[in-house]
């Protein structure tokens, strides 16, 4: 009753954001009708809206879905919802209400972490982008033109990942934000440390003027040393971290052996108390064992 209790609230609750997320896409559908921004380049134009349905999402879950280009349409979390809610159903059903309640709990953490994962992959990509990036930046400002323009031309030229990356930013832009505050949005989206040095640049060279091609070409040179020196890191600890994977790895294969081999001997861990706090204890050991590791092999630079 109270599993069937809490799945009827849950569906409640998401047909009132559903809702809400609709009407706040039709505002911004009739406002889009009033409002003409000038073009600053065509990136900027053809990105589309931010995704109301984020404003409902964990900060940092939109981050990521933002940052893999994921557009989550009211349909698709309905029908999310909607499987999530018959599994448990069918884990109530067929293991009780607490395996219900570890499905209804493990399955959205699980979820996150695989992507924040993937958004870190991403992170770093676009991070091996940004140093050709500035320099092409770099090179438009020897020759004239202006910041926005210089930005705007090389992001015509970039890698599709940055177009996509940079586009809102060149929509603030075209709305009347200042270009200072555009990048500095943008390298808080990211949270990367190559963009955070570009707004630091950006902004300082807007507050107190100077020569910013000679702090660009500094920042250039700076990013492909840190680079050169994160690949000499990775090189000298692949030793470590393989071996990190094999001790990782091992218990979990040995158990799925034992499993196979000897039923009887691997049921005792499910039916038995003392077997059953031995194997949260293995799976305890093995968790903090992986973070451990984790740890031991990070080569940040």
């Amino acid at each position: 009753m109270a599993i069937a209790i809490f799945l009827i609230s849950f569906a409640i609750g998401a047909a009132i954001v559903l809702r809400a997320y609709r009407m706040r896409a039709a505002t911004l559908r009739r406002l889009r009708g009033f409002v003409a921004p000038p073009i600053v380049a065509r990136h900027a134009v053809e990105s589309a809206p931010e995704n109301a349905l984020y404003r409902f999402l964990p900060h940092r879950v939109a981050r990521d879905l933002r940052l893999l280009d994921i557009s989550l349409s009211g349909k698709a979390a309905v029908s999310g919802v909607a499987l999530l809610a018959a599994a448990a159903i069918a884990a109530n059903v067929l293991a009780g209400a607490l395996a219900a309640l570890v499905l209804c709990a493990s399955v959205p953490l699980i979820a996150a972490a695989v992507l924040h994962v993937l958004a870190g992959r991403r992170v770093r990509e676009l991070g091996s982008f940004l140093p050709r990036f500035f320099d092409r930046v770099r090179q438009l400002l020897v020759i004239g033109n202006s910041l926005p323009t210089a930005f705007a031309r090389a992001i015509d030229g970039s890698h599709p990942r940055l177009i996509a990356f940079f586009a809102p930013a060149l929509r603030r832009i075209a709305n009347g934000a200042g270009f200072a505050d555009a990048i500095r949005q943008s390298s808080d989206d990211i949270a990367l440390y190559e963009m955070h040095l570009f707004a630091a640049a950006v902004s300082t060279n807007m507050r107190f003027g100077g020569s910013l091609t000679h702090a660009l070409n500094n920042l250039v040179r700076f990013l492909q040393k840190r680079a050169s020196v994160e690949r000499e890191l990775r090189a000298s600890t692949s030793l470590i971290r393989t071996s990190a994977w094999v001790l990782a790895l091992l218990p979990v294969l040995v158990g799925a052996l034992i499993v196979t081999q000897n039923q009887e001997y691997a049921r005792w861990f499910v039916a038995d108390p003392l077997g059953r706090s031995l194997l949260v204890y293995c799976a305890a050991s093995q968790i903090a064992g992986v973070f451990a590791m984790r740890a031991i092999t990070g080569s940040e630079f």
